[in-house]
């Protein structure tokens, strides 16, 4: 009787395999479907899932806008309705299944798309063009609007425009552009520039690279090849920029040198005529009441000696300065004459500084002490060099340039108590001589009195411990390290990085393997920022610095296991042999030639988490890995038909349910 059944039930079995879908299709339908899902009368499972029905998720699988759609969705999950409950099939090619109409006061807002503007103006079906179609129209302005720039602007359209009308672009700005407007450029109309026909050519393409692009000349080889922004501004044309006739006047026979940089254009080129000015219409006549001035000094200043020395005022004076002497020239004075040749920063000191006017003539022009420094200068270094084999001769660090930089160079600083090596040979000399309390130094002499206090620089007793400049970047690390450490005990004198004399076998740490090519800062971090590199108290443990590939499996339960209970510190982090006889499953027989993969798989311990190499096992069952040959599949009863009909024995094979 059993055997009849099962043979009765394995025909129809087969026998509804083998029959054409389609009638199937036809018996089972309760009706047409829509017009729009006509395509798959014969797919059923296009839609229903066994003994499910028609489901969300098989909807959502072609009608994916609805779940894009902000109100639609939002609307259906707050109701709790499958999507079959309100859009119904099965009733035939012409049935509807949609039908909303949405009130005259419904919030667009909803949608994710405010209609603002225009916008809210708008009729529906001017951008719902298609009957019940509501979702999944696009929001991009060129989906409703016809792009009248061609688009060589781009298609962002509201970079410029905003809803309320499309012209004037309220929302462009010419800063955006590649030319800015300034000055007098604000107050130009579009129009002026943007003449060319079609949207291309009035906004894109323009020339503006210089001021010929738009303007042209008003003097023919006026600007002697210079461009016109190197002398006039935007703001006006008639305004020029302080100093800019400098690069054009030296194009000129009149160079502007010394005081003459400085002068104001008007003072020179002002029209002698007023009246013939307003009568000179043309730019080439204007310019030329400019033109043809005299270089002669008189014929901008006034002689103060009245004629007394002739009109060779370059014999005694220089552009650089009224009472500036001009060393040199035929009937100048010449100061070498005196037997102290005036060089250097000697050269601008002004005469009264040496020749005091209060003295009798006699006095202030002869017989002044001039062949030590400090016959004029106050010693800065109060006796800190007298003990030297010069007794501190000015001259031997400084020179009648400048007093500073001094010309103590690194041979000479050699013979000093700290000899510069390394590093040190490129660090500024106020790095390590710091300016000194501000002291009035006392006149010496007829030495210049200082008009306020001088600090220098501090040459003698500077420290010469690493601390007495550099701040530890280590903060207390090292404090009470035994044996003591200072900064020479792993940096030297060369550069700061790399630590070049550290032996890391003095730690508790011995590096070994790929450990020994690990960058430092590998290992050494900053716990947080701000906060100095840690190298004391840094933990060893493998866990510190690498991740777990083994997803914790042996942290928890027991025994709890190490890294280096199985590895070791080698290039290569894989085990190059395995005792398995220490585990809870020895090998023995054919488990010895068994490859490890085929009991150790990836899984996924936790549901998020990526797939490791599962090692502990849990049950040790032979079921858990071998199919029974007594049984149809793992752990269960066989049935009696073939393994290619494991659909009928209760499940597919391979079933894992023992695996822990």
């Amino acid at each position: 009787m059993l055997t009849t059944v099962c043979a009765v039930a394995l025909g129809t079995a087969l026998g509804t395999a083998l029959a054409p879908r389609l009638a199937v299709a036809q018996s089972t339908s309760p009706g047409p479907l829509l017009r729009s899902h006509a395509r798959w009368d014969n797919q059923c499972a296009k839609c229903h899932e066994p003994s499910k029905g028609a489901t969300d998720a098989r909807c959502l699988d072609c009608h994916k806008e609805a779940k894009r759609s902000r109100y639609h969705w939002k609307m259906a999950q707050d109701s709790g309705k499958p999507c079959a409950k309100c859009h119904r099939d099965h009733q035939g090619r012409n049935f509807r299944a949609i039908r909303w109409k949405p009130k005259a006061t419904f919030d667009h807002g909803k949608t994710g798309w405010r209609l603002q503007g225009s916008h809210a103006k708008v009729e529906c079906k001017s951008c719902h063009k298609k009957p019940q179609r509501w979702m999944g129209e696009s929001s991009t302005c060129s989906s409703c609007h016809k792009d009248p720039h061609k688009p060589t602007l781009g298609r962002d359209c509201a970079s410029c425009h905003d809803e309320r009308r499309f012209a004037p672009a309220s929302r462009f700005f010419h800063d955006k552009a590649r030319f800015r407007l300034r000055g007098a450029h604000k107050e130009v109309a579009c129009a002026s520039c943007h003449t060319s026909r079609g949207a291309e050519g009035r906004y894109r393409g323009l020339a503006f690279a210089s001021c010929s692009s738009c303007h042209s000349d008003p003097v023919p080889k006026h600007s002697r090849g210079e461009r016109c922004e190197s002398c006039h501004v935007e703001r006006s044309w008639q305004r020029v920029k302080a100093g800019s006739g400098l690069k054009l006047h030296g194009l000129l026979d009149f160079k502007l040198v010394g005081k003459h940089k400085k002068v104001d254009c008007a003072d020179c080129h002002t029209p002698r005529r007023p009246a013939k000015l307003k009568r000179a219409r043309s730019p080439e006549a204007r310019l030329r009441l400019f033109t043809g001035l005299d270089d002669d000094c008189a014929d901008c200043h006034k002689d103060p000696h009245r004629g007394r020395f002739g009109d060779a005022c370059a014999k005694c004076h220089t552009p650089a300065g009224w009472k500036a002497k001009l060393a040199k020239r035929r009937g100048a004075f010449d100061h070498a004459r005196t037997g102290f040749a005036l060089r250097g920063r000697h050269r601008v000191v002004p005469c009264a500084r040496c020749h005091a006017p209060s003295l009798p003539y006699k006095k202030r022009f002869t017989n002044i002490p001039h062949e030590r420094c400090v016959d004029c200068h106050a010693d800065v270094h109060p006796g800190n060099f007298a003990s030297v084999t010069d007794q501190g001769d000015c001259t031997a660090c400084h020179s009648e340039s400048a007093f500073a930089p001094a010309s103590f160079d690194l041979a000479t600083h050699v013979k000093a108590r700290f000899a510069l090596v390394g590093a040190h040979r490129v660090v500024p000399c106020a790095g390590c001589h710091k300016p000194g309390p501000a002291e009035r130094p006392k006149r010496s002499g007829r030495g210049i009195r200082a008009r306020s206090p001088k600090r220098v620089a501090q040459l003698v007793g500077t420290d010469k411990t690493c601390e007495g400049c550099h701040t530890t970047p280590h903060g207390a690390q090292f404090d009470g390290r035994t044996p003591p450490a200072n900064c020479l005990t792993c940096h030297t004198g060369e550069a700061f990085r790399p630590a070049a004399k550290f032996d890391h076998d003095t730690t508790r740490f011995k590096l070994a393997g790929p450990h020994k090519a690990a960058p430092c800062a590998s290992c050494h971090t900053r716990p947080k920022a701000g906060a100095p590199v840690r190298f004391a108290g840094v933990a060893s443990a493998c866990a510190t610095c690498h991740s777990d590939p083994h997803a914790g499996q042996f942290a928890v339960g027991g025994p709890k296991r190490t890294c280096d209970d199985c590895h070791k510190v080698v290039a290569d982090f894989d085990i190059p042999r395995f005792d398995h006889d220490k585990t809870r499953f020895p090998l023995r027989g054919k488990h010895v030639q068994a490859k490890c993969a085929s009991c150790h798989t990836a899984v996924r311990l936790q549901p998020e988490a990526k797939p490791v190499v599962h090692y502990r096992l849990g049950a040790l069952a032979c079921g858990r890995c071998h199919q029974n040959p007594h049984t149809g599949r793992r752990g269960a009863q066989a049935s009696w038909l073939p393994g290619a009909l494991g659909v009928f024995d209760g499940g597919p094979r391979g079933d894992a349910s023992d695996d822990t």
